[in-house]
């Protein structure tokens, strides 16, 4: 058996450094398993890139358009194995009813995302449903096609509830964040966490993108007095990434949206 490459997909999502991530996963849904079978398509991966492959008898010469002859569409279960892909994900529904269909459409290099109530049963943690138009991959005859679906970060609101110990004492205006995006930060706005615990909130004004890592950080400057020791000081603290864990949202029509990161911060 030789086999011949016919299709390649590269997958992106720009929370990821690089927009790369190791981590979707594309596998046949039980009705195109026979075909995927029959027709000897395999799928090598190589991170983030799927290379479809035709084969053949090795005393064949290939003819795509004769090697699929027949082949309609293929289905495929896509998914990503971080079970927070929702959260920082913008361009996929959130609600618990809908999943995603991956279409391509002749001509069209980006794969065309709709979204809608699955057809049937799916696997769990099915993300949404890749569907292979044969018809529009033959008529091509390109060995070299490539095919892309590009997946955006969401972006919300950061926010950073700093708590101070008992001895330090802020005077408004004594406490900022300095942004990485040009945001500034609103308040600090005191809220009580607890019986006995405070603690003092900055929000951005404007939403941020989720990132998986980042290079550069808020950074925290506060004046404080040492009440025991009666004191003033000048501290500058490096503000974590708001990861996808933070993430705060409310309910609307049975989905959970999400509406800001937050992070809690002991001076």
């Amino acid at each position: 058996m030789t086999y011949f490459k016919f299709l390649e997909l590269e997958i992106t999502h720009s929370f990821y450094p690089n927009g790369v991530s190791e981590h979707f996963k594309i596998s046949p849904l039980p009705i195109s398993e026979r075909d995927v079978q029959n027709y000897n398509i395999k799928i090598n991966v190589n991170r983030n890139i799927f290379t479809f492959y035709c084969g053949i008898s090795e005393t064949e010469n290939f003819d795509l358009a004769e090697a699929l002859s027949g082949l309609n569409t293929l289905h495929f279960q896509f998914y990503h194995e971080d079970s927070n892909f929702k959260n920082y994900t913008s361009n996929i529904p959130l609600n618990n009813t809908d999943i995603l269909y991956l279409k391509n459409s002749p001509g069209e290099e980006e794969l065309q995302l709709d979204h809608a109530p699955p057809n049937g049963d799916l696997p769990l943690y099915t993300i949404g449903v890749l569907l292979l138009d044969i018809h529009d991959i033959v008529s091509e005859n390109d060995p070299n096609k490539k095919l892309k679906l590009s997946f955006k970060s969401r972006e919300l609101l950061w926010q950073y509830q700093i708590i101070l110990r008992e001895n330090m004492k802020v005077e408004e205006g004594d406490l900022k964040i300095e942004g990485i995006y040009n945001e500034t930060y609103e308040g600090p706005v005191k809220k009580q966490l607890s019986h006995d615990v405070s603690a003092l909130v900055m929000t951005s004004n404007i939403p941020l993108p989720l990132k998986y890592t980042i290079t550069n950080y808020p950074l925290l400057k506060l004046r404080y007095t040492n009440t025991q020791l009666n004191v003033t000081k000048d501290l500058e603290i490096k503000l974590p990434n708001q990861i996808p864990e933070s993430i705060l949202g409310e309910e609307r029509d049975g989905a959970v949206i999400p509406l800001l990161a937050t992070a809690i911060i002991y001076v």
